[in-house]
């Protein structure tokens, strides 16, 4: 295998892994393979072979597929791999560092800068809405900044928050002037910073670019970048101070989840018509359901939830697992469909009670099948948010384990902001017992569900940019005031 060959597989392919421990096993090999790259790299500026394999790692370094182990502290691949894309700007005659003049006594509002690749239908979209949909202009001047513009309902409705709406050009010595001419006090990145997929806007993190630049949770872990000062969470995701430790940006908490998500244009279920018989269920059949990336679903979890079938008499597993808007393609679709059904078979589960729904249009549709089940299963250790948002919003109770990372903790954090703490574990064994006892206990899965419909009907932290905005401003100010 050759150098590139190598970088391609452990560094760009998201991996489909088939037994226990494969993910973890995955990071490890990447881990020394990176040590080893990074060296080199870092040794050899001057070497025409080293240059050249740096301008294809940057071009296809995804750190993606490490969100889905369970090392917790990412921070030192994460670093390495900044190491490498700054030595690799540098070389291109980038200017990485800039240092801008103080603040003038004549700016009266902060200048906000909102950076994103697109503000079209997305989970990252919707995070990224609460940071500057309800703040008070008297005190910010908000820009946002895209690399594309495509109409649609969604990117109007952002535009009708900000100052200014500015389309990047595609050259990036252009943009990063653009950016720096604007003399921004912040610059807030609203997306993922360690995935290739965002590669334009990693490169442009790279640079400073305003006086004070932030990440948040649409990067799942640490940019391990010099020039990202700080990064956005909540105290009941990312505890101070321990959780510091993995991360190279400042960590700032607000108080709570730290997570808030807008979704501001409604719209219609299609007009099929579904219902438990055409899952072959009865009213008596417990329905588990999951909507968990195909990228979340590792060995562990399919073992998991296998074994929450074989206990739980007259049940059924649905999963929606293939949403190509966030992650990518699935090449391993079938891969995926072929081990369930096997682990199911070491069971002794028979494949009829494993449901594979196809990729749904729309929210509303998500929320319309959900409202057939009766207990959500989130996975592990990876957790959802975004995709908690659907199972909550029809009163369905959730599983939630908790880890100790921000990507092990979402579910859990949004979970308590609610006091519903009694749905979090923290081990295989107690996700499995609290399922089996859920899926045994009519009454308590009804009172879960009216408790659960009462939260969210009063506007839970997670769904109130209002009060979002009022955290972060507080944030923004402080920084600034500095």
């Amino acid at each position: 295998m050759s150098m590139k060959q190598y970088i391609q597989f452990m560094f760009n392919t998201f991996h489909f892994f088939e037994n226990i421990g494969d993910a973890d096993k995955h990071y490890y090999y990447a881990q020394e393979g990176l040590d080893y790259l990074h060296r080199e790299i870092l040794k050899n500026p001057q070497s025409n072979m080293w240059n050249d394999l740096t301008a294809y790692f940057v071009k296809n370094s995804n750190l993606s597929t490490m969100s889905f182990t369970s090392i917790n502290n990412l921070k030192k691949m994460s670093i390495q791999r900044s190491d490498i894309l700054q030595q690799y700007l540098l070389k291109k005659g980038f200017q990485l560092n800039y240092s801008f003049p103080p603040r003038p006594k004549s700016f009266r509002k902060i200048r906000l800068g909102i950076l994103r690749e697109h503000y079209q239908s997305s989970s990252d979209t919707f995070a990224s809405l609460p940071i500057f949909e309800n703040l008070n202009h008297e005190i910010f001047e908000i820009f946002l900044y895209s690399l594309k513009i495509e109409s649609s309902p969604i990117e109007e409705y952002c535009r009708k928050f900000a100052d200014h709406f500015v389309l990047l050009p595609l050259d990036i010595s252009i943009q990063i002037q653009l950016l720096r001419n604007a003399n921004l006090d912040i610059l807030f990145f609203a997306s993922n910073l360690t995935a290739k997929l965002n590669r334009a806007l990693t490169l442009l993190a790279m640079h400073r670019l305003a006086r004070f630049q932030f990440a948040s949770i649409c990067a799942p872990f640490t940019s391990g970048m010099n020039t990202i000062d700080y990064y956005l969470s909540g105290n009941l995701l990312t505890p101070l101070p321990e959780y510091q430790e993995q991360y190279h940006e400042k960590l700032i908490n607000i108080e709570g989840s730290g997570i808030c998500f807008q979704f501001p244009i409604s719209d219609k279920v299609s007009d099929s018509h579904r219902s438990r018989q055409d899952w072959h269920a009865t009213k008596e059949t417990i329905i588990f359901i999951s909507g968990s990336n195909f990228h979340k679903i590792i060995p562990e979890v399919r073992h998991t939830w296998a074994k929450i079938i074989a206990e739980t008499k007259n049940s059924i597993l649905v999963l929606y697992p293939f949403n190509p808007v966030n992650w990518g393609a699935y090449d391993s679709k079938q891969s995926l469909i072929d081990a369930l059904k096997s682990i199911f078979s070491q069971y002794g589960i028979h494949e009829n009670r494993l449901i594979i729904e196809r990729p749904l249009p729309s929210i509303a549709d998500v929320r319309s099948l959900l409202k057939m089940a009766d207990i959500y299963l989130d996975s592990f250790p990876y957790s959802g948010a975004t995709s908690l948002i659907d199972p909550l919003s029809v009163g369905l109770p959730p599983i939630e384990y908790e880890g100790n990372a921000l990507r092990f903790r979402q579910g859990a954090a949004m979970l308590r902001e609610i006091n519903l703490s009694d749905l979090i574990v923290t081990n295989e064994k107690s996700y499995i017992q609290l399922a089996v006892e859920l899926a045994n206990n009519h009454q308590k899965r009804m009172d879960y569900r009216n408790q659960i419909l009462e939260k969210m009907n009063n506007n839970p932290p997670f769904l109130n940019s209002k009060s979002f905005a009022n955290k972060i401003t507080r944030v923004f100010q402080e920084v600034v005031e500095q």
